[in-house]
């Protein structure tokens, strides 16, 4: 096998074993959060412990060393294992931290910061064109969350919560598979948010819940596969050599930090929440698809008045 083929074929394992960690951090230590904590935002801690040191990991000046992968691959091993046999919330936070460790260092190898897959474009707030993708990225997390912590949320009229949990999922990741053949334009991305608030609007209870949540997935996997890692969150350790600064630590906490956030909304407003969370990012990605197709219609009418205008200067000199 030659030079190239072993590292293309190295780099996809990396990549297939960082996404993985990914998905099974969310559904692995959300169940032991759930089964540690009644409430959301303690029930949340593992996925968040995870999140920080991945988001540390990924972004650190240098990066770890097969020692300090395997010690914290053990760590994880430990963590699951005590809150397997025995429970309590610390063995679900010291498994979410080594398996942090791990992938971080697995998301640098693969030189994609997984991490920052539910924060928004850099510079969305200033561009509405980005809303759309940016809103899309950012309802991975009331998904995940949803499926981490309240896998029966995902259930509907014959529906379990692991079909439920499998079609949020195949939603996700579908697009992003058939990225290249996929239409990926913010028109697109914002049709399928807005589908989401209109079946909403339709379907009953957690039925129109399930429906906007499988629409806004397929929406994610469309923003995911277009932009990859254009998010604000700095460029991880294998672009940025090692230049590391105050918004790289603060970018790198926002996951977890987002995490904590939308527990605590949870908690306090139950199912409401979490669709509150979701119609609100519907309605910003519509907003900015509406915000910047009137703005290029003017700069378009600008374009063509300032043609006639030098059309007919040059009609009256000749």
């Amino acid at each position: 096998m030659s030079a190239p083929s072993r590292r293309r074929l190295h780099m996809l394992a990396a990549t297939a074993l960082a996404w993985t960690l990914f998905v099974g951090g969310w559904l692995v230590l959300g169940a032991f959060g759930r089964s540690t904590s009644a409430l959301w935002f303690d029930g949340l801690g593992p996925v968040a412990a995870w999140l920080a040191v991945a988001g540390a990991t990924a972004v650190a000046p240098r990066a770890p060393s097969r020692a300090v992968v395997v010690g914290a691959a053990a760590v994880a091993v430990a963590g699951v294992s005590a809150c397997w046999q025995w429970g309590g919330s610390l063995a679900a936070i010291v498994a979410g931290c080594g398996w942090g460790g791990v992938s971080g260092a697995a998301s640098r190898r693969a030189g994609d910061a997984h991490a920052s897959a539910c924060l928004p474009a850099r510079g969305a707030s200033r561009d509405p064109a980005q809303w759309p993708a940016s809103a899309a990225r950012c309802a991975m997390l009331p998904m995940m969350a949803a499926m981490a912590v309240a896998p029966d949320w995902c259930a509907g009229p014959g529906v379990t919560a692991g079909e439920g949990a499998a079609l949020q999922l195949a939603a996700m990741l579908v697009p992003a598979l058939l990225s290249r053949r996929g239409p990926r334009s913010p028109t697109w991305i914002a049709a399928f948010m807005a589908a989401g608030l209109l079946a909403l609007a339709l379907l009953p209870g957690v039925r129109g819940w399930l429906a906007m949540s499988l629409l806004h997935a397929v929406a994610w996997g469309l923003a995911w596969s277009g932009d990859g890692n254009a998010t604000c969150a700095p460029e991880n350790a294998s672009t940025a050599r090692g230049r590391a600064s105050r918004w790289t630590a603060v970018a790198a906490m926002m996951p977890a930090a987002m995490v904590l956030a939308l527990g605590s909304t949870i908690a306090v407003f139950g199912l409401d929440g979490l669709v509150g969370v979701h119609a609100g990012l519907g309605v910003a990605a519509v907003a900015g698809w509406i915000v910047a197709g009137t703005g290029r219609h003017a700069r378009a009418r600008r374009a063509r008045g300032a043609r006639l205008l030098r059309t007919l200067n040059e009609e009256m000199l000749g």
